[in-house]
């Protein structure tokens, strides 16, 4: 074979192995199982052509050590979905192969041998992980053997700008026509919110490619490319701002210093690391990197600067409350780590094996993303286990301070902030667990071992192949798994599945992940729904042994005892429910309609006032008033009782009719009323009573203090007394005072509507209209209330002004009792 053709063939191998630098981005991030298997397959190809193609050009493979975090990830990924001997797993991972064998003990025979006894609690998502690890390792082999020529190199470097122009064109595209991802995935909530799905990891991919093109800007000796490139790199930096990701813009930021300190220290360089002719004049690469950065900054704050500001000030909010912040997921995490700090939990397994330890009521109320560890140093620790994972964080520190210390050109450099800013963007996400992450990332750090002196070693063709084989045999073993076990596959199936396929889809699921709790409640609700309670408890006992906050297996155990007559313990299992849930109310009145005994019912409260409130309104409910006195009264004695909750049993006493015991708390409720005004109102019920509705009004007037009047219960009640009794002069007054401390809309709404009643039934028909009025002109189509302006008007007198009225209510709506009643009153529906 001619030397031009397989020097044209390696040309076509590189522009290969870069295809997914530009199709991952597109394919919503490459983070679905079927991208992952597809970049293997394309790279490994694309390794195989190049072996095949330097045996027959009798030149050697080269491999550079930088490819270690991808080969040493690949290896170790693969043992933790490697079936190992029970005695093994013992030793790596002891706690969960107990737990495993219980759970899988409710599956079906021809099932629980498929089972995997491996290190990884969740094998589906961990044999993803090893399919783009195993893309990437082949991709960094390719793309670092094709940079060592200048040809080649170039090649390599105009597919970035391509790939980098395409997302930047493919995300302005989806913003300006305001669609989510490809019309298809939801959006997020930036400016740019597509094609990536992930805002945090579009963001890391555009930083990575806005440095990878200033650099090649900074170092490229042919001026039309180096414009290009720079224009794509200020773009693609201004767009990490219009994600709104805060992580993003702060690596961008750190790889903004990084990039400008390099330049400075920089020497001229060529095209290709090691020489070559000089790219832009040494003078002016400083100055020109500033000035692309200066660029970037300012196009970000023209175009979104309210926003920007608006994601930056937000990290304020969430130092001060680190409880409900990513920051959250640390100490979790490393006690996670503390239980698997051997074998690890498997790479991409966190958001089984974190479930199974989350708080309640801090990170689920707050909608954390607990998918992985926001932090990449945590994340591989507990992935990977102390050991295996310590040794991939140290060698990627070694990389790095490698890269800065050995690589001086600009040639040389132009790759290392990209690198540096994806592994600083992880600290903030897990962008390199994503398809895109990862592909950018083997070709900036290919790229970098190009230029690193000293850095590569022969591999021999038998080697080479070897190594090929038993990445395809590991790709061919893992990838079904990878696809047919998929979560969202499961969830779309069974979204379609009639309950007779439902089961069979629920038990596969579960031996799939058998450390799932979440499948292992559904299959309690499938139980519950085909009438089976102990198969529905067995199943509910199973996820709670998982994840043992699970409200959803509390409320399924529950359920499921109380259907077998165990009623007693049912309401130790509602409890721990409602503890866990935010829907607690809601479990709490299930468990009270399965008992009426009060002793039994109180099993089944949470340890807090809330709760026991909603218990004293159930016996209200159900007119027993001896258990709501006797509830009320405890339920003022608890120290986390509100100021509301406190008054209990005096409104208990009031709707009982108890004046002995409503005298008995008048000079208690007297001493908290000057300083509340749900006390003060409630005083005022007790005083009219017991002294009657005028000695009360008068009474409640000491009462009116600038507290009190900042809730309006105690004006709303004289405002209700004084209609009642006529007093219209003073109920006009008080609605007065009122529209001083209401806030919204809808409370200023009801007091026109109370005050043109009172108006009404006191005969001033004009101020009646001049309120109604007011109200019609902050609901124009209100019929009702347009209905009430033309009565009015008729009471007036003003039957011109009342038929156009009647016009404009008859346009809204012919039929409503009001406009029947107006036309009445103008005589329009007599024959």
């Amino acid at each position: 074979m001619s030397e031009s053709i397989t020097r044209r063939a390696a040309d076509a191998v590189v522009v290969v192995a870069l295809l997914p630098l530009l199709l991952l981005p597109q394919m919503v991030g490459g983070v679905h199982p079927s991208s992952a298997l597809a970049f293997a397959v394309v790279e490994l190809i694309a390794l195989s052509a190049w072996i095949a193609l330097s045996h027959v050009d009798k030149r050697p493979v080269m491999v550079s050590w930088l490819v270690l975090p991808f080969l040493l990830g690949a290896l170790f990924t693969a043992v933790e979905v490697l079936p190992l001997p029970a005695a093994i797993l013992e030793v790596l991972v002891p706690a969960p192969q107990a737990m495993r064998a219980f759970v899988v003990a409710g599956l079906p025979a021809e099932l629980q041998a498929h089972v995997l006894s491996v290190i990884s609690m969740d094998p589906p998502e961990t044999k993803a992980a090893l399919l783009r690890l195993l893309g990437a390792t082949a991709m960094f082999v390719v793309v670092s053997n094709g940079a060592r020529r200048r040809q080649r190199a170039r090649i390599i470097w105009r597919a970035i700008i391509v790939a980098a122009a395409a997302l930047f064109v493919v995300a302005l595209g989806h913003a300006l026509l305001e669609l989510p991802a490809w019309g298809t995935f939801r959006r997020s909530s930036g400016i740019f919110f597509a094609p990536i799905v992930n805002a945090n990891h579009q963001s890391k991919v555009f930083a990575a490619f806005s440095f990878l093109c200033l650099g090649r800007a900074l170092s490229c000796r042919e001026r039309v490319e180096a414009v290009v490139a720079g224009v794509v790199g200020i773009l693609c930096g201004i767009a990490v701002a219009l994600t709104l990701s805060r992580g993003g813009m702060l690596a961008w930021c750190a790889g903004a210093v990084i990039g400008a300190v390099l330049v400075w220290r920089s020497r001229g360089g060529g095209d290709v690391a090691g020489g070559g002719d000089e790219g832009i004049g040494h003078h002016l690469a400083l100055p020109g990197m500033v000035v692309a950065l200066v660029l970037v900054l300012v196009g970000a704050l023209a175009i979104a600067d309210r926003a920007v500001f608006d994601e930056v000030k937000s990290l304020q909010t969430d130092s001060s409350r680190v409880e409900t912040s990513k920051i959250a997921l640390w100490a979790p995490a490393l006690g996670l780590l503390n239980e698997h700090v051997v074998g690890g939990v498997g790479n991409n397994a966190f958001a089984v094996a974190f479930s199974a330890r989350s708080v309640p009521k801090t990170m689920y109320d707050a909608e954390l993303t607990f998918s992985h560890v926001e932090m990449i140093v945590v994340g591989t620790l507990v992935e990977h286990g102390a050991v295996v994972g310590g040794l991939l964080v140290l060698l990627s520190m070694f990389i790095g301070l490698r890269l800065l210390q050995q690589l001086r050109t600009r040639a040389e450099i132009a790759a290392v902030p990209a690198v540096l800013v994806l592994v600083i963007g992880d600290i903030f996400d897990f962008a390199l667990e994503s398809g895109a992450g990862i592909a950018t990332m083997a070709t900036a750090l290919a790229l970098c071992a190009a230029a690193l002196p000293k850095s590569d070693r022969r591999l021999r063709t038998a080697p080479a192949i070897a190594a090929v084989v038993v990445a395809v045999g590991l790709v061919a073993a893992h990838a079904p798994g990878a696809l047919r076990d998929w979560r969202y596959r499961f969830d779309r199936q069974l979204k379609e599945a009639t309950i007779a396929q439902r089961l069979p889809l629920l038990q596969r699921s579960l031996a799939a992940r058998p450390f799932d709790g979440y499948t292992c409640t559904v299959l309690a609700v499938d139980a519950r729904q085909r009438r089976q309670p102990r198969e529905a408890l067995q199943w509910a006992n199973r996820a709670i042994n998982l994840w043992p906050t699970l409200p959803e297996a509390h409320i399924e155990a529950a359920r499921a005892l109380a259907a077998q007559g165990r009623v007693e313990q049912a309401m130790l299992e509602y409890r721990e429910a409602a503890m866990g849930s935010p829907s607690s109310e809601g479990f709490i009145r299930e468990a009270f309609s399965r008992t009426p005994d009060a002793a039994i019912r109180r099993r089944a409260l949470p340890d807090t006032a809330t709760a026991l409130a909603t218990l004293c309104s159930t016996f209200l409910a159900e007119k027993r008033l001896d258990d709501a006195a006797a509830c009320a009264v405890d339920l003022a004695a608890r120290a986390d009782a509100t100021p509301a909750q406190r008054l209990e049993p005096v409104r208990q006493a009031l709707a009982r009719g108890d004046d002995a015991g409503l005298r008995t708390a008048v000079p208690a409720l007297t001493a908290m009323a000057t300083e509340n005004g749900a006390s003060a109102a409630l005083l005022a019920q007790v005083l009219a009573r017991l002294d009657g509705d005028d000695e009360a009004l008068d009474k409640s007037s000491r009462l009116l203090t600038p507290t009190t009047t900042a809730t309006p219960e105690l004006l709303q009640w004289r405002l209700n007394t004084q209609a009642k009794l006529g007093r219209f002069d003073d109920a006009v007054a008080t609605i007065a005072v009122l529209r001083l401390v209401q806030r919204t809309i809808g409370d200023h709404d009801g007091l026109d509507r109370q005050e043109a009643a009172l108006q009404g039934r006191a005969g001033n028909h004009g101020q009646r209209l001049i309120v109604l009025q007011r109200l019609a002109a902050r609901h124009p189509d209100d019929v009702n209330v347009l209905a009430e302006v033309g009565l009015t008007e008729v009471a007036m007198g003003r039957e011109t002004a009342a038929l156009q009225t009647w016009r404009r209510v008859r346009d809204l709506n012919k039929t409503t009792t009001t406009t029947t009643a107006l036309e009445k009153a103008l005589g329009l529906n007599e024959p």
